[in-house]
């Protein structure tokens, strides 16, 4: 039977609606971006994956067209001649049979002779049928349809003879075999080889057809292999031109940034060359943008640490003049402490000549040592003072003039504190400036990953220094408050003092001079006043209770002076202590600067 191939049929696919929004549909109407890696490399890849299914399509047709010279080979004319070759061993069995009927007698072997015949018949009928339905047309038909003709008229005279034979008329069936079965059988015979010969003609033509199928797709796939291979030089010399070139170029460069600034030897003012508009140039750009950045963020550090490092110099300069400041408030406040101690000894003698005013002035003296009320009890005793003492001012002018001139020297020296307010407002905007600059250093150092990591550590030490800076401002702030506060009060009690002895104090001041070292030379002054005061008392003992009660307010003002003094000298040591703390800190806050300094020293050019 005819094997017809199964022509494959491809299944139909149905196209999918492609969802676009507005949006798609815009980008699908941009310009193509001809510069583009993108474009440069699936151009080539495009190329080549419809070379590779061109290639695929035409092996495709070519090898169904061997495929069905092949089946036309096998399934038809070598099943025809085999078929044929089958009918001509049949066809010379059978005329085999007629000769062997003529000369057999014996019933049995004609018997089987007959049987053999009619098998014979039966096997070149049903080769007949098969190969009448793989058989082509044309001439070959026309060759087959002669041969079963004749085929039949050979079976009729075979049928003839073999009833001669059976009738015994031998020497007929054999003229019979011999004349027109002999006749017939050649021609069959002829017929046979020529429908071979023509089926064999046949198969030499597919062979040949196989065989320029097989050369055309050797041709197409050597063409194709050559386009292919030109192709693939073509991608990966673009690939190596517009990808790995740029890209090595600018790995090179930056290696060589990140090199430098490991080294030490950092040049923020190098920049990528920028060689196309394609992805690599926007790449390359966008490094130079971010450098431009670092480099700005970097100029900004190196200038605030500059200033930082200066303002703190001038910070610990004026520490160090406010600690000197401080110290020789400390050594005043001790002088007037013994001044103090020299008034109330003198102010003790003048007691002891006066019994009853000396348990009053002691009494007194007892009731004020409250620290917290000395202030407001001095004012309002330099109020009584004021009322009662005013004819021994005129004789203590002069040393009071020259105490409270010293005095207010001292004070107005100490106010130099108050200049720390404003440098710790500075160091506080300063570190405020600094703290931000740190956090834009930390945001970038975060956008650039593994690149920007030593910056992260520049950042957080910028953010420490600043931090630190901004506690040492607040701790100086306060400790200055403590100052000012004591500086103030320090002012207030030496008002208060010099109130009290230009109201109050009598001749016996120049005993009171006399005792400090610094009121040295009014010292013989205070001893006459204070000689005058004792003949004074001798002679008017009318004034008795009348300098009994001054004496008594003097003694209360010079023991709230001296409490107040010792205050302050307190005040004044604790404020030279916390000025060494804030030495200290300063000095912290020099190597945090001199730290970033080095950091940014990083950067030979920026």
């Amino acid at each position: 039977m005819k094997m017809k191939p199964k022509k494959l049929k491809p299944k139909k696919m149905k196209p999918k609606k492609l969802k676009t929004n507005k949006r798609a549909k815009a980008g699908m109407r941009k310009k193509i971006d001809i510069n583009s890696v993108k474009w440069k490399v699936m151009v080539p890849i495009t190329m080549l994956g419809a070379m590779l299914l061109i290639c695929s399509i035409l092996c495709i047709g070519q090898l169904r067209g061997m495929l069905r010279s092949s089946q036309t080979i096998s399934d038809r004319y070598a099943q025809n001649i085999t078929k044929l070759g089958e009918i001509a061993e049949d066809f010379q069995s059978l005329h085999r049979v007629i000769y062997e009927h003529c000369l057999t007698s014996d019933s049995a072997s004609l018997e089987n002779l007959s049987t053999e015949a009619s098998t014979l018949r039966s096997n070149i009928q049903t080769a007949n049928i098969e190969y009448e339905e793989m058989m082509g047309k044309g001439s070959e038909t026309e060759n087959f349809q002669k041969f079963e003709r004749d085929y039949e008229e050979y079976l009729t005279n075979f049928e003839q003879a073999i009833r001669l034979s059976n009738k015994g008329r031998k020497d007929d069936a054999q003229n019979l075999a011999n004349g027109t079965l002999s006749t017939l059988g050649s021609d069959l015979s002829d017929q046979i080889s020529e429908l071979i010969q023509y089926n064999k003609k046949g198969m030499d033509s597919a062979i040949v057809k196989q065989k320029r199928k097989y050369n055309s797709s050797l041709f197409i796939v050597a063409i194709l292999l050559i386009l292919g291979m030109i192709v693939d030089v073509l991608g990966v010399t673009i690939s190596h031109r517009y990808i790995s070139l740029p890209l090595g170029r600018i790995d090179g460069k930056l290696s060589k940034i990140v090199d430098d600034v490991q080294s030490g030897h950092g040049d923020l003012t190098e920049r990528i060359s920028v060689d196309s508009r394609d992805e690599m140039g926007k790449i390359a750009k966008g490094i130079n943008v971010f450098l431009e950045a670092l480099q700005t963020i970097m100029k900004e550090i190196t200038t605030s640490a500059a200033s930082l490092d200066e303002i703190v110099g001038k910070v610990s300069d004026h520490v160090a003049t406010a600690n000197d400041s401080s110290a020789d408030i400390s050594a005043l406040m001790q002088q007037l402490a013994a001044s103090m101690q020299e008034i109330s000894s003198t102010i003790s003698n003048i007691s002891e000549n006066a019994t009853d005013v000396n348990g009053n002035v002691i009494e007194l003296a007892n009731a004020s040592g409250d620290l917290q009320q000395y202030a407001a009890e001095m004012r309002v005793r330099a109020e009584k003072l004021e009322s009662t003492a005013v004819e021994t001012k005129k004789n203590t002018s002069v040393v009071v003039n020259d105490i409270i001139k010293k005095l207010e020297e001292a004070i107005e020296g100490s106010k130099s504190v108050e200049t720390v307010n404003e440098l710790t407002n500075e160091i506080l905007s300063i570190s405020s400036q600094t703290n931000l600059l740190a956090l834009n250093a930390a945001i970038e150092a975060a956008r650039a990953g593994e690149a920007g990591r030593g910056f992260a550590v520049v950042a957080d030490e910028i953010s420490n220094l600043a931090e630190e800076s901004r506690k040492a401002a607040n701790n100086i702030q306060n400790i200055n408050q403590v100052v000012v506060g004591a500086v103030e009060e320090l002012t207030e009690q030496a008002r208060a003092i010099a109130s009290y002895i230009m109201e109050n104090i009598s001749t016996d001041y120049d005993d009171f001079v006399a005792s400090g070292a610094q009121y040295k030379e009014d010292a013989v002054h205070v001893d006459e006043i204070v000689t005058r005061f004792h003949r004074m008392a001798d002679e008017a003992q009318v004034l008795v209770d009348n300098i009994t009660r001054a004496i008594q307010g003097i003694s209360a003002a010079v023991d709230e002076s001296a409490n107040g003094v010792g205050s302050a000298a307190t005040n004044t040591a604790d404020l030279v202590q916390g000025i060494g703390s804030i030495s200290a800190q300063m000095k912290e806050n020099k190597e945090i600067a001199e730290k970033l300094n080095d950091e940014a020293g990083k950067f030979e050019r920026v």
